[in-house]
């Protein structure tokens, strides 16, 4: 447990050092909501592309409210900063960065863009970071429990939190990557204890909130049901699935509340755009382009931002493994990306990924990560480490940046290291350039993380 203290410690204090200050449509349900106890972002109309005024008034954002709700919290908990900011706000007249722009020019004209860095700052280091820790660190219990050395789990749990996308997703309010942490801990609740009779409630609660945050919780609450059916049986697969059935029901009021019909989606409302005008609101037959383009597009595929990932394909196939993923588990992983990874390729949103890279696919990840682990344990040692290491740096320079990878390489390799709020802030004069060095920044993290796992002495 001592181990998965300082993991889950050590994994906040990275993400937190490395949170990017972007504004997302999920961020002002968020804002309004710890502001006024709604939902309804008229008072945003015009911040963000993807917020549309409602067919019975207000204005919402084109997707469901789950991440919304959740980045709430800490924005209510964090109110003494938000009414700082608040006060501290004065105009700007500066050049405006390319990444929401609008977003940036509607706060400074309503003197909130300090709020709206409070905001971002909030949501990704109180909810985002924490998380993902906590999912890197039961991750990390439940290898050590299935057998896995304590070694070998301790870098499994770490590859997962650095050298996989989980890393620059962390670092803002992402829906997609709170799907993927909230089955990834339903999961591991549902394998840990089959005898505990608490777990398949708390597990299927969770997977049911999944549903509220975007409509592939319905492929990960069938998948994680049918897991659930045949190895715990059909008692505790009910279970599961009627504790899950609260986050549909949820959303069946949310766009009953805001639209009018419990069963249509708010992209339904939205005026179309080219991409979206495909189908029925973007979503059509399977694209083989597209497929592809989830795979290997170089602004948002997944083995473009991960290539340690492409290591799962042939799993199956590698001999005398060091360890190895149960059958069951394989299973449940290859059918949920299968599922995934067609619904991606069928929905003409995923054109629109370019804007802030690779999320569609993310709750995908963890079961990929540890099956290409499995195909990696039977390199040399040497190699093993290579390929983490340099998976692990891929990650860290797309989360320094937040750039396409390439450009990511390119800019790290040319300019040195540096943070993404950092180079905002020095951009709006938030902060003096010689004490807010990134390189001190990164040296007292080290030195941080030191102390987090320095062993106690004690005397003799």
């Amino acid at each position: 447990m001592r181990t998965a203290v300082q993991l889950f410690l050590t994994c906040w204090l990275i993400y937190s050092l490395h949170w990017a200050p972007w504004l997302v449509r999920e961020h002002f349900p968020a804002w309004a909501l710890a502001e006024s106890g709604s939902l309804n972002v008229q008072t945003f109309l015009g911040w963000n592309d993807d917020i549309f005024p409602g067919p019975r008034g207000g204005a919402w954002i084109n997707n469901s409210p789950g991440a919304s709700i959740l980045g709430a919290v800490p924005l209510v908990l964090g109110r003494p900063l938000l009414r700082y900011a608040e006060s501290a706000s004065r105009p700007a007249d500066i050049p405006l960065p390319p990444r929401d722009a609008v977003a940036y020019r509607r706060a400074f004209q309503e003197n909130r863009f300090y709020v709206a860095m409070a905001v971002s700052f909030l949501t990704a280091v109180f909810l985002m970071a924490p998380l993902s820790a906590l999912a890197a660190a039961l991750l990390f219990l439940s290898l050590e429990r299935h057998g896995l050395p304590h070694p070998l789990a301790l870098v499994a749990a770490l590859a997962y939190a650095f050298a996989t996308p989980v890393f620059f997703r962390t670092l803002y309010l992402n829906h997609n990557l709170i799907v993927g942490q909230l089955s990834l801990i339903a999961f591991l609740l549902l394998q840990s204890d089959q005898r505990n009779i608490g777990r398949p409630p708390a597990a299927g609660a969770l997977a049911g909130f999944t549903m509220l945050c975007d409509f592939t919780g319905f492929l990960v609450c069938a998948a994680l049901a049918v897991w659930c059916l045949a190895r715990l049986g059909w008692r505790r697969a009910m279970v599961f699935s009627l504790a899950a059935a609260p986050g549909a029901l949820g959303l069946m009021a949310y766009q009953f509340a805001a639209f009018g019909n419990a069963l249509l989606p708010p992209q339904h409302y939205m005026i179309p755009t080219a991409p979206t005008s495909i189908g029925y609101r973007g979503f059509h037959w399977p694209s083989p382009t597209l497929a592809w383009a989830n795979l290997f597009e170089p602004r948002w595929g997944l083995l473009a931002y991960c290539p340690l990932l492409a290591l799962a394909f042939v799993a199956p196939w590698v001999r005398a493994p060091r360890w190895k993923t149960p059958r069951s588990e394989a299973v449940l992983v290859y059918g949920l990306f299968a599922a995934m990874f067609l619904l991606s390729a069928a929905n003409h949103y995923s054109w629109l990924q370019w804007t802030t890279g690779f999320r569609y696919l993310l709750p995908t990840v963890p079961g990929f990560l540890l099956l290409s682990l499995q195909t990696l344990s039977a390199s040399p040692r040497w190699l093993i480490w290579l390929a983490l290491a340099l998976s692990a740096l891929h990650q860290w320079f797309i989360a320094m940046t937040y750039q396409y990878p390439a450009e990511a390489w390119r800019r790290v390799l040319g300019g040195g290291i540096d943070f993404a709020w950092l180079r905002e802030f020095r951009r709006f004069g938030l902060c003096a350039e010689w004490y807010w060095s990134p390189y001190l920044m990164a040296t007292l993290a080290c030195f941080a993380v030191g102390l987090i796992w320095r062993r106690p002495s004690f005397p003799k």
